[in-house]
């Protein structure tokens, strides 16, 4: 066994699949808070009404499983607390909501093996984003805001392909994610949440056999959201974090991952809240 062999970074996934009899559960946190207002690439000044602060924890749990030879499959289930402070022409609001946000769930399948002979890891991954969250949360008799809601309302299609090569103290990656959004709803309104496009690139390095440190570049980019059909301007955009971070290796099948997500680029459709970094962290463990 190589013990410095380097386990994965925090938002990069890896091209390997499970075995049958292979099973991880991953505890993951991310924490952000957005208070700077934005058009475009450009800071801008806010003035009221609206909303001027809003803070996201995003908690998810997942559980993966090797099912058949090639073959494996995770479940995602996020939780989510969300904060927003607004001014209205006559009150400065503070809302949060907490529950339970869509859950996804995600097949692979195992198109190259570096243990079977191959240069590299390749999956591809095809999945769904299923509507468990509430898209009808009130507070005080009141609709609380879309972002708010933990929920979308829809059944969205998910394509990913990732591919990572191990080399020694070495590990490259790259990961695709695609999620196509479809008709939900936002209270009574029919809603269309943004389509969902992520890239991202990682190297990780195994330092010790107890700790990795890693680069990774995160890319999103969203389109607009339709509410009630009409397209929402101040929606969706294109934004890209670059994150340092190290994972600490317990044990074989046991590490955790801690990395700040920082800002790098944005280019936001309309005027937009946005934040400067992000705190992301997880828990794996392998059994």
């Amino acid at each position: 066994m190589n013990l410095l062999k380097p386990k994965g970074p925090l938002h990069t996934g890896g091209g390997n699949v499970f075995d049958v009899g292979e099973y991880q559960l991953l505890l993951r946190y991310v924490n952000f808070k957005q208070d700077q207002l934005y058009d475009g690439t450009s800071k801008t000044n806010y003035s009221a009404p609206g909303p001027y602060e809003r803070t996201t924890e995003n908690y998810q749990l997942a559980f993966r499983a090797g099912i058949i030879r090639n073959v494996d499959l995770r479940v995602i289930a996020p939780v989510l607390g969300r904060e927003m402070k607004r001014k209205t022409k006559r009150d400065d609001l503070t809302q949060n909501n907490f529950g339970l946000g869509d859950i996804r769930l995600i097949g692979r399948y195992r198109l190259l093996a570096q243990n079977k002979g191959d240069n590299f890891n390749m999956a591809v991954g095809l999945g769904i984003k299923m509507p468990t969250g509430n898209t009808n949360e009130h507070k005080d008799g009141e609709l609380l805001p879309g972002y708010l809601q933990p929920g979308t309302g829809s059944w969205d299609p998910i394509l990913e392909l990732a591919a990572h090569r191990g080399a020694g103290r070495h590990r490259y990656g790259a990961h695709l994610i695609y999620r196509l959004s479809t008709g939900g709803e936002r209270g009574e309104q029919d809603f269309e949440c943004p389509d969902d496009f992520q890239y991202n690139m990682a190297y990780v390095y195994g330092l010790s056999r107890h700790l990795d440190i890693f680069m990774e570049m995160n890319g999103r980019y969203m389109t607009k959201a339709k509410l009630a059909g009409i397209t929402q301007e101040n929606t969706g955009g294109h934004t890209i974090h670059l994150t340092p971070g190290f994972n600490i290796k317990f044990t074989p099948k046991m590490h955790i991952s801690l990395g700040v997500p920082i800002m790098a680029y944005r280019d936001l459709n309309g005027e937009q809240l946005s934040e400067d970094y992000r705190i992301s962290t997880k828990l794996v463990y392998k059994f």
